[in-house]
């Protein structure tokens, strides 16, 4: 009998609940989906180059690459929702792989037409409280200038975060080695 993943529940804030699990060794179709619905600015700020036109093989190589490296050097997470046009849906996803013993670097990533609802953010403080069990201590993420949602989803990282510009891109550094922060009465 195969074990069956642990499943999560991430509610965004439209009410929509979302099942979350780990990723597996199968789930590249799940990851070329959420890639078909992202535009080729989504694609350019997740991936730091322009696929204007992303072909089948192309998709299917970059799929089995995040599998393979998050499975063997970290741990991901999927989220699944059930939409009016289709059911189980995967809208996004969240991963770590280790960089160094006690440091991770972190990749978010959520379909265009989920966006905004908080996604990101719940996949990110699932993923942080995993590694941090794991015995990371530290999340770098890299990314784009341009790329202000995901700047503005660091930025309210309920963690310690140090930012170095280097380039185009920004390096950010979360300390999880701690508890979260409690959030700024401002917030």
């Amino acid at each position: 009998m195969i074990a069956q993943p642990r499943m999560y529940i991430l509610k965004t804030h439209s009410g929509l609940r979302l099942r979350v699990r780990p990723l597996m060794r199968g789930d590249e179709p799940h990851l070329i989906d959420i890639f078909r619905h992202l535009s080729p600015d989504s694609i350019y700020m997740r991936f730091h180059e322009p696929m204007d036109q992303l072909n089948e093989e192309l998709l299917a190589k970059m799929a089995a690459d995040i599998v393979d490296v998050t499975i063997n050097q970290g741990f991901g997470l999927l989220a699944f929702a059930d939409l009016p046009e289709r059911q189980d849906v995967a809208v996004g996803g969240a991963r770590y792989v280790k960089i160094s013993e006690d440091a991770a670097e972190v990749a978010v990533t959520v379909r265009d037409d989920m966006q905004k609802q908080g996604i990101g953010a719940g996949l990110l403080q699932m993923l942080a409280r995993r590694a941090r069990a794991a015995g990371i201590r530290r999340l770098v993420a890299v990314v784009q200038a341009q790329n202000r949602p995901v700047l503005r989803l660091l930025h309210e990282s309920p963690y310690p975060v140090k930012r170095y510009l280097e380039g185009g891109e920004i390096f950010i550094e979360a300390d999880i080695s701690q508890a979260p922060l409690a959030p700024s009465a401002d917030a």
